[in-house]
């Protein structure tokens, strides 16, 4: 089973949608880890199932604990101005700061992220991070690194984006990830959002520089004023990047 862990508005939902879509990929609609997991062993390990849920960067351990050998770990991160921007055009994830104290919010939730994969990385679970941006801009060979990365035949990939899942099958709201299903692509045109946002958005996005628990973990993540770097690994941790 794939445990896909991030906050809102980070491109989990395009993660889950575009990598997903594979022959031996079966999309799971939004339950407990627990019943996900469940639905798991009685899969006998024919599919790998996938389980999207913002509550699951929570549970890491506790995942670890209960599933163990039988469960990969995918963080997804998105440049924390642009999720901020995000955040502020919607009324949805109430439980997340949509002001300043989006900030220290985000850092205990993406501390929390990479100490919890580094500890179970080491005990040999295996984890990975995939950037949004990486994704946005090179989604084809983002998909064939996934691909490998889970044991699965490269032959087999269709670079489209799912919208016949079982999530919607059980009537999960279809116009959710509205703009990748009317344009079968990813949007550049989300990338460095909180550039054009309202002042008050981009004044409130612009606190990082001042907050160094966020300059530190932003850096990590290879995100600066003006520009992404290219990561391979975060402590260890393998980064999906184009080949």
């Amino acid at each position: 089973i794939l445990y896909i862990v991030g906050m809102p508005r980070t491109g989990s939902t395009l993660v889950k949608r575009f990598l997903g879509e594979h022959e031996h990929l079966k999309i799971l609609p939004k339950k407990l880890y627990l019943k996900s997991y469940s639905l798991a062993l009685k899969n006998n390990g024919v599919d790998i199932l996938v389980d999207k849920s913002t509550d699951n960067i929570d549970q890491i351990h506790n995942i670890n604990d209960l599933a163990g050998e039988n469960a990969w770990f995918l963080g997804v991160v998105r440049d924390p101005r642009d999720e901020l921007t995000s955040l502020s055009e919607t009324d949805r994830h109430s439980s997340v700061p949509h002001n300043r104290t989006f900030w220290p919010y985000w850092v205990i939730r993406y501390s929390r992220l990479l100490e919890s994969f580094k500890i179970i990385a080491n005990q040999g679970s295996k984890v990975a991070i995939v950037r949004y941006e990486d994704l946005v801009q090179n989604p084809v060979p983002i998909k064939e690194i996934f691909v490998d990365w889970l044991n699965l035949d490269m032959d087999e990939i269709t670079n489209e984006y799912s919208s016949n899942i079982e999530e919607i099958a059980e009537g999960t709201n279809k116009s959710e990830d509205w703009k990748v299903h009317q344009h079968n692509a990813v949007h550049n045109g989300s990338l460095h959002r909180w550039k054009n946002a309202e002042k008050s958005t981009r004044q409130t996005a612009c606190i990082w520089k001042s907050y160094k628990p966020a300059k530190d973990i932003m850096s990590k993540f290879g995100y600066h004023e003006d520009e992404i770097l290219q990561i391979n690994e975060i402590e260890g941790i393998t980064v999906f990047n184009k080949k």
